[in-house]
């Protein structure tokens, strides 16, 4: 197969063309430079005239933290003076940045000067508007008001969620739990929420990728390039170099792309359809590894039986893609392994897009165990993981017992969803039928994130009590009751995480700079001052130092890890599995083809193809609204930061992608404003015409569309994607179909 991308025919006439660049002359570009050319690994903040008034010759403090910028949370080295942001850098000794940050890491690390801070407590009046008040009162009314819901409805009328970072992790998590209620969430409805329920039902847990020593790897949905972990995206590179060949499935020519031997641009939302023709070509042609299956997995037969009917040419008429084609891809695969595997991705398709996502992960983790690919070198892995020592009493008081018949809301609806994430979408639907009376969003964004806007606002006004605890005045944050404002991430310490893998690092932020606002407080004094007022105070009574000091109390190095915010752990322990030692996470120790599980969740016992809950009719002109991530921005929350901004607006970023032979059928030309439209809503954006994107979709970057009028940077770029969106979480596992949206457009404009 040659390096050099070939134009592409689509079985419906659409023609890809011009895809000329090859893999050699993107990483010429330097690995580094996937991760966005406009950044370098330092980047000092000189155009800030405030910050950097007087510092000129001030002494340079340097601390370890962790980026904020995503869920990565990338190891970062904050350089100060006078108390004063002067510039980050990546850390060496994290795994997921070695010394490298990508563009939102440094852009982001300006948020705690942007405008929009919140700067001390506020309280909704009655006009809609917010007034100051102090921490006293802010504490007392909210901790009136919860303990009247816990007296009415009990505490499982109390909700809270996070995108989770360490602390806003742990003590939102103990806040909620000590209030008695198991309604606790992450940000997963709206991200990976179905992969990791179907990765943690398969698997036992989520492997990951032997990336450096890999032949073969699949990517669906999936680019490093764009959703950023520089170490990744640097082992990419690194593996593309030696010869690893790579393919990526994306309706897109994403922006990692470019290193594949192979771009698949399948239809939209039939995934799952590509990996059961490709599971059907191992099983008829022998392909799988027939020693692993019998070792470490049982119910085989059941699947076999079930996926004779999945042939090429059936998966053909669904995907877009030549029956020949998924044959080969599968025999390529095959010829690969065990040191070949797909990516178990992250969002994308098989994150939360779809009604079928869960399914897709499903066949996907199955599809690696014919390969015979798990615990082998080159293929997925599970590395060691370091456990954090235990709360003990006296000093951590033991959380009541949660009333063994409450349970997380939507578990009973959604038995499939993992538990540790719940599904936060579905909170809406609770408020809206007066199930939950309150919620606590902390570093969270719900009405902008976990679903369509407008139903998000309704849902959330029908509750008693929503606290958002932000540094921002986000689109949650002026829907709210009570604003409290945080510290931003980098004028905190806060609570150990640690990084598993080969080489398991464990780290923890250290204070980087001075308080910027006064009256801000950081997360858990926030959350020890409610609980005291919501009357859990007992359960409070230490400070963030003993949490560090119980948490790290396993390590011998402890002190090394206090001092320098980082240290490796478990070195030189690592070692891949013998076929004999080899065991999955699950219970037992072993994959189950076929589970009994799938059926409560409204599945089957075995694999089948569940299709996406809508599809496009091209006949009237419509398209499947489609999105993902760009470099330089993560989903809402960068979307204040005016370096990061800047990018976007230099480069026209905010721009919708049509493809450029459907874009011509209706008359519209590159930079043309076009109007979007839906049963929900009609949107004016300027369009990109290209033909790297799949015709029966067009596709838009996730960040904008900003409706808050206090997030000024990126007021008036770009569409808010769910605006089109249907607000109904996936039946079987409650997480968010996010691109289950069908529109139409026009051109309106030059």
């Amino acid at each position: 197969m040659s390096r050099v991308l070939e134009a592409l025919t689509f079985k419906n006439g659409g023609k890809m063309s011009g895809l000329t660049t090859s893999r050699r002359s993107f990483l010429a570009m330097s690995a580094a430079t996937a991760t966005l050319a406009a950044t370098t690994s330092t980047v000092s903040f000189s155009n800030w005239a405030e910050a950097q008034e007087d510092t000129n010759d001030a002494e340079v403090k340097i601390s370890s933290s962790t980026c904020n910028a995503c869920s990565n949370k990338c190891g970062m080295l904050v350089y100060s003076k006078n108390g004063r942001l002067w510039k980050v850098k990546g850390e060496e000794l994290h795994p997921y940045s070695k010394g490298t940050l990508c563009a939102r890491g440094h852009g982001y690390a300006t948020i705690g000067y942007t405008d929009g801070r919140i700067t001390e407590p506020l309280k909704r009046n009655e006009e809609g508007g917010y007034d100051p008040i102090s921490w006293e009162q802010a504490y007392q009314e909210i901790g009136d008001k919860v303990k009247e819901i816990l007296a009415k409805h009990g505490p499982g009328a109390i909700a809270a969620m996070n995108d989770p970072r360490p602390s806003g992790q742990f003590y939102t998590k103990r806040f909620i739990n000590a209030l008695g209620s198991p309604n606790y969430y992450t940000h997963g409805s709206s991200c990976n929420l179905s992969c990791n329920s179907a990765y943690k039902l398969v698997l036992g847990g989520n492997s990951a990728i032997d990336l450096a020593n890999a032949r073969c790897v699949m990517f669906i949905g999936r680019s490093y390039a764009d959703g950023v972990r520089p170490s990744s995206a640097n082992s990419l590179a690194q593996a593309a170099e030696r010869g690893c060949h790579i393919i990526t499935v994306d309706p897109r020519f994403n922006a990692m792309a470019h290193m594949a031997d192979d771009w698949v641009a399948i239809r939209p939302g039939t995934d799952l359809a590509l990996i059961l023709g490709m599971s059907n070509v191992l099983v008829r042609e022998n392909l799988y590894d027939a020693d692993f299956i019998a070792n470490h997995t049982d119910g085989f037969e059941e699947y076999e039986a079930a996926i004779r009917q999945y042939t090429p040419e059936w998966a053909s008429e669904i995907t877009g893609i030549e029956a020949e084609r998924i044959e080969n891809l599968a025999r390529t695969m095959a010829s690969y392994a065990p040191a070949s595997s797909i990516e178990l991705s992250w969002r994308a398709a098989i994150g939360c897009a779809y009604e079928n996502s869960i399914q897709t992960a499903r066949a996907l983790a199955l599809f690696n165990a014919l390969l015979g690919s798990y615990g082998k070198k080159g293929g997925q892995f599970w590395g060691l993981s370091p456990k954090l020592g235990p709360l003990e009493a006296p000093k951590f008081a033991e959380l009541p017992k949660i009333d063994e018949n409450l349970k997380q809301y939507g578990s009973k609806e959604f038995p499939l969803a993992l538990k540790s994430m719940g599904s936060a979408s579905n909170i809406a639907n609770g408020a809206l039928k007066g199930d939950i009376k309150a919620v606590f969003a902390y570093n969270s964004n719900p009405i902008m994130a976990y679903g369509n806007h407008d139903a998000m606002v309704e849902a959330y006004k029908n509750l008693d009590l929503f606290v958002s605890i932000d540094i921002q005045m986000s689109e949650s944050a002026i829907q709210a009751d009570y604003v409290l404002p945080d510290t931003s991430y980098i004028e905190r310490k806060e609570v150990p995480a640690t990084v598993g893998g080969k080489s398991p690092v464990v780290d923890c932020r250290l204070q980087g700079i001075d308080v910027i606002h006064p009256n801000t407080r950081p997360v858990d004094q926030i959350y020890a001052e409610l609980a005291e007022a919501c009357g859990i105070g007992q359960y409070f009574n230490f400070t963030v130092d003993d949490v560090i000091d119980a948490q790290l109390a396993p390590f011998p190095n402890r002190e090394e890890i206090k001092t320098k915010g980082i240290a490796k752990v478990m070195e030189g322990q690592f070692k891949f599995p013998s076929d004999e030692e080899f065991k999955f996470k699950t219970e037992d120790g072993i994959l189950h083809f076929a589970d009994d599980v799938w059926i409560k969740g409204g599945l089957g016992r075995n694999i089948e193809w569940i299709p996406p809950r809508v599809m496009p009719d091209t006949a009237k002109g419509e398209f499947r609204l489609i999105g993902g991530k760009q470099a330089i921005h993560t989903h809402t929350s960068t979307t204040n930061v005016p370096l990061l901004i800047q990018i976007t607006k230099d480069y026209d970023l905010e721009r919708v992608w049509v493809n450029k032979s459907k874009a011509q059928e209706l008359g519209i030309e590159d930079g043309d404003l076009i109007e979007i439209s839906s049963p929900l809503a009609s949107t004016q954006v300027r369009c990109h015409t290209t033909e790297r994107l799949h015709p029966e979709c067009i596709w838009n970057p996730t960040h904008y569309g900003v409706k808050s009028p206090f997030l000024k940077a990126g007021t008036g770029l770009g569409i808010a994607a769910y605006d089109h969106t249907p607000f109904e979480v996936g039946k079987h596992d409650g997480a968010l179909c996010s691109q289950e949206a069908i529109v139409t457009i026009k051109k309106v404009g030059a």
